[in-house]
């Protein structure tokens, strides 16, 4: 069985945000999967379904659960995983990281809470070197360094 997975993580300060991929051949074995964070990607119903019976997901499946984040052939994981890695080279890492920690307390956080925590990251995030270049190039007509939608 072809064992290849890819980790692509992206440097966010002290919390680095990881994306996952798998050759198109891999299944994902329910057990390894760590259980503390299942229920958040799937859901309770499916989470159970997957600890419990320590079935095999497929990973087309696993795709469409939200488990890995894209399926390629092995022979172009490495390339796509360095080229996904690219496209966050121009990302403001303070806000991404601020993204993600306040998305994982997300659910233990209140809806009061989780809003003062994101108006003070947009408050953060206005102080970043990050931004001032963002708000000089928006003013000279000139395309944000991070977009996402236009990247390559």
């Amino acid at each position: 069985m072809y064992r290849r997975r890819t980790s692509v993580l992206i440097p966010t300060g002290a919390h680095p945000v990881k994306l996952r991929l798998r050759p198109h051949l891999q299944p994902v074995p329910g057990r390894r999967l760590r259980s503390g964070r299942v229920p958040r990607v799937v859901g309770l119903a499916v989470a159970k379904d997957m600890m419990m019976t320590a079935r095999r997901i497929g990973v087309e499946e696993a795709r469409e659960l939200g488990i890995v984040h894209s399926v390629y052939t092995p022979e172009a994981l490495p390339e796509e995983a360095r080229r996904l890695a690219r496209r966050f080279l121009a990302g403001p890492p303070q806000a991404l990281g601020q993204t993600k920690r306040m998305l994982n307390g997300s659910f233990e956080t209140s809806y009061a809470v989780f809003v003062e925590l994101e108006a003070n990251a947009q408050a953060v995030a206005t102080t970043t070197a990050y931004h001032a270049q963002a708000l000089q190039r928006f003013a000279r007509g000139q395309p944000l360094r991070f977009d996402w939608d236009r990247a390559e």
